[in-house]
């Protein structure tokens, strides 16, 4: 057995996004209604403006709003439907949402028990702005050992240069010059204070934070020229300071108090088991990268395989247990993808170290979880609300994916159908793009949040691609014919050189498209019998789907009956500057802030009564 021992450091972060709305319009008004669900303004500016939408054709913000709008009707069509098939969503979305409904219980335990608890006063506000504007530098003697920092703080106080016994140490060669500290690079408020008040060449006394002890010598101070005092937004920075320091703080006390007196086991053949397991998928993962520039970390696709290469048993088994809650292996892996842990497939030493810290985690944030149920928390309406968006999102698309994979295509069929396109006319626009494919919706969240931040799509997709023939190209396709790439086509000759588009759903999973080159060529020199045939299935997979989505989308839409208020979309005031936004969870973590809405509005052109209700 494992015995898992309590001493809490924890990185807490809590975000809480504030939609603004015309006054004239509640955020709870309804702008469609699908059988009983529905679509308010509040949810409609969060997805519009909070998600990024690359791919629509068209940047008229009301033609916008409206396809958008149309694309998330769809999305609620779609879980509709799932729910009054009860279609068995598989143990894959089950537990994704269980995980999730467990952050989301922990933000909101954030909220009541640490946040609203978080107070400063006058006086603390005017020292952070008197220290605001001041670089001090030091250097720092640090050990684990208090015996160790005791003997060399005596030494320095029986006249031993401190700088001499620094340089003998480890933590010296990141010492080549002093540290600069400013306010807030201490996390303990009481060891800044003694900091702040030495004197040039003073030693400190023996300081304990963050699970270690420190010696400081002050060697210098300057004021910062770039910080005026005095300023609203200097005010702002260090209310956000004092504020950050002080619900770390609150929050340490409050995961001392209801872990205090817990003895936790965890059953170590099963983590051991587990390690064995993961290392001989690192090892696989390792011997299968095609080159150096391809992500070497495990992601969601990954663990899904190990669960795979694991016994049902052994998966079910439990893991620990807190008061009168069990925890299997399973429970932990599903938190190991949600939390995002970062596991270097080129370190496999470091595999168990990474487990067992993410396993305290966890035991942790479980019980933090089971706080929040005994509170009534998971009740709470702000909860059940956004667990919703997610749960219509998982759903809907557990139903596309049924449809997507059932879109196959054999040889034979490519091979008709190039020598069916040979008859038509030949079109005169070849176009060049490379392409992101990833198989899980986590990872098209990571590209796109990359994307909106003005990274280089060819870096991203030399870490992400999935595309066997493409991954060594960095997703560059090379030029082919537009006209026959079909959907993916058009959209790579509407879109501007530079632009990009996505995600787009496929049967293989997202793929994001970067237009790097168009140009016109006379058909002399077009030869389709050249063209690389995984356009055509590439085109197959995009326009199949697409038409098979669009055509069962109309179905519904007659099926469910919705109701959209067009008017009411016409007035609604919104902001085009829309990004990646994400959630961050109290007590560590972040999601993304709302769902991804996947562009699916062409199934309007086969309604033929009028979709829209005033």
């Amino acid at each position: 057995m494992i015995a898992m021992n309590f001493k809490i450091s924890l990185i807490l972060c809590f975000l809480i996004l504030f939609p603004t709305f015309n006054t004239a319009q509640s955020s709870d008004s309804i702008l469609a209604k699908i059988g009983s669900e529905k679509i308010t303004i509040e949810e409609f500016k969060n997805r519009f403006e909070l998600m990024p939408h690359l791919n629509y054709p068209t940047k008229n913000i009301d033609s916008l709003k409206e396809l958008f709008l149309y694309s998330l009707v769809a999305e609620k069509l779609w879980y509709s439907e799932a729910v009054k098939k009860e279609i068995d969503t598989s143990a894959i979305i089950g537990n994704s949402i269980n995980a999730l409904k467990n952050l989301i219980i922990k933000d909101e335990v954030f909220r009541n028990e640490v946040e609203s608890k978080v107070t400063f006063s006058a006086f603390d506000l005017a020292k952070g702005m008197n220290r605001i504007n001041k670089n001090l530098y030091v250097k720092v003697v640090a050990s684990k050992d208090s015996n160790e920092i005791r003997i060399i703080y005596n030494l320095v106080h029986e006249g031993k240069n401190f700088d001499s016994l620094l340089i003998s140490r480890n933590e010296f060669k990141y010492q080549s010059k002093p540290i600069k500290m400013s306010l807030g690079s201490i996390d303990d408020e009481n060891a800044e204070d003694i900091v702040f008040n030495l004197g040039i060449n003073e030693i400190s006394p023996i300081l304990y934070f963050k699970n270690q002890w420190y010696i400081f010598k002050l060697i210098g101070y300057e004021a910062d020229s770039t910080i005026a005092l005095n300023t609203d937004e200097t005010k702002n920075k260090v209310k956000t300071i004092i504020t950050d320091r002080r619900r770390r703080e609150v929050g340490g006390r409050f995961i001392d108090n209801i872990l205090g007196g817990k003895s936790i086991n965890a059953n170590g053949n099963i983590l051991n088991h587990f390690n064995e397991k993961l290392l001989t998928v690192l090892e696989t993962k390792l011997q299968n990268r095609k080159d150096s520039l391809s992500n070497p970390e495990l992601n969601e696709f990954d663990y899904y395989l190990l669960m795979k290469a694991i016994e049902h048993k052994k998966l079910n088994a439990v893991l620990f247990n807190v008061d009168s809650y069990s925890y299997t292996l399973t429970d932990f892996i599903y938190y190991l993808i949600y939390q995002k842990i970062n596991i270097d497939i080129r370190k496999p030493d470091e595999v168990k170290g990474i487990l067992q810290a993410a396993l305290k985690d966890f035991i942790e944030s479980s019980v933090i979880v089971q706080f929040g149920k005994m509170k009534n928390y998971d009740s709470h309406p702000s909860v059940q609300r956004y667990l919703k968006s997610w749960i219509t999102f998982y759903y809907s698309e557990s139903m596309m994916q049924s449809i997507a994979d059932s879109v196959k295509k054999s040889s034979a069929d490519i091979n008709y159908n190039l020598s069916k396109d040979d008859k038509l006319e030949r079109k005169k626009i070849q176009v060049n793009i490379a392409e992101i494919l990833t198989k899980n919706i986590s990872v098209a969240e990571k590209i796109l949040d990359e994307i909106q931040n003005g990274n280089d799509f060819n870096e991203i997709a030399g870490r992400y691609n999935e595309r066997e023939n493409t991954r060594k190209n960095n997703g560059i396709w090379g030029y082919f014919v537009a006209d026959y790439a079909g959907g993916i086509g058009e959209i790579a000759v509407k879109l501007n050189i530079g632009e990009v588009y996505g995600p787009i759903k496929t049967n293989e999973g997202y793929s994001f498209i970067k237009l790097l080159d168009k140009r016109v060529l006379p058909d002399s020199l077009l030869k389709k019998d050249d063209e690389n045939k995984e356009f055509e299935k590439m085109k197959y997979s995009y326009d199949k789907l697409n038409e098979i989505l669009n055509k069962k989308t109309s179905k519904l839409f007659e099926k469910y009956n919705p109701e959209i208020n067009t008017e009411l979309l016409k007035s609604l005031e919104v902001s085009s500057l829309n990004s990646f936004t994400y959630r961050l969870i109290g007590f560590g973590c972040k999601i993304a802030a709302f769902p991804i809405t996947i562009p699916l509005y062409e199934w309007k052109k086969g309604i033929k009564k009028n979709i829209n209700v005033p």
